[in-house]
């Protein structure tokens, strides 16, 4: 009997033990609630400082974007060569034409390169210089170059004026002897002039090439078109001939008499 009263006051004590354990649980969990509703409020703090962030990058990339598209016009401001006639040309002019071409892009190249590593600082830091050994020299070189910008504008009018010069030269010709170049070709063969003459009796179109030596001459007549023409012509005039440099002051004097009488 009496062990049966021990027993049953050890399980009333654990009874007792389970429920204060249990109460003690109940207790903590609301803290639980209230440390995981704190951590969610900092993780939402969080959140509107990095928007907050984002929005400042936002505007910095539209500031920069802003800066690039102002600068992005400069590209377009390049030097030129003045419209130019290469058939009114002579060839060591369209060599020296072609120079002046060239020089004018290398300027123009360098300078575009020069824009588009000034406008790429403000979005690639100012730790972006891969090479400053290389951009220094290209810097140096643009530098030297636009020192011989002015002397290549000098020349440019100087080729302006002996374009106009030499049109009014070949006026000259055209009025006192009727001859007119309309252009000229360099081949291995040497230069070919492509000429008409005009007289009282009509025009007589043809080639002249001039080699080291000698002037070939060929003419270009139309059966149909020029048979009146060809009817007063002498028969050398008629055929491809073949003459010397020294020949070539009595050749155009009987080609204008040809065409006069």
């Amino acid at each position: 009997m009496r062990k049966n009263n021990m027993q049953t006051s050890k399980d009333s004590e654990l009874k007792e033990q389970a429920k204060g354990k249990s109460s003690k649980l109940i207790h903590k969990l609301p803290k639980q609630r209230t440390r995981i509703s704190q951590g969610q409020m900092h993780s939402t703090q969080d959140f509107v400082n990095n928007e907050d962030q984002d929005a400042y990058s936002v505007r910095e990339n539209e500031n920069e974007l802003h800066i690039n598209n102002s600068g992005m016009s400069e590209l377009n401001k390049k030097l030129q060569l003045p419209n130019v006639e290469l058939s009114t040309l002579s060839h060591t002019q369209e060599q020296e034409f072609n120079e002046l071409n060239k020089l004018i892009r290398k300027i123009n190249e360098l300078q575009e390169f020069y824009l588009l590593e000034d406008l790429a600082k403000p979005v690639t830091n100012a730790g972006a210089d891969a090479d400053d050994t290389i951009v220094k020299d290209l810097k140096k070189e643009l530098e030297n170059e636009k020192k011989a910008n002015h002397s290549l504008k000098n020349e440019l009018l100087k080729t302006r004026e002996q374009i106009k010069n030499y049109s009014k030269i070949n006026i000259l010709i055209k009025e006192l002897f009727g001859l007119e170049v309309a252009d000229c070709i360099e081949d291995e063969d040497g230069y070919r002039f492509n000429c008409k003459n005009t007289g009282r009796r009509g025009t007589l179109e043809y080639q002249l090439l001039l080699d080291d030596q000698n002037f070939t001459f060929t003419p270009r007549l139309n059966v149909q078109t020029d048979e009146e023409l060809m009817k007063h012509l002498p028969d050398y005039l008629l055929e491809e001939i073949i003459f010397t440099k020294e020949q070539g002051k009595l050749f155009s004097a009987r080609l204008m008499k040809a065409l006069q009488d």
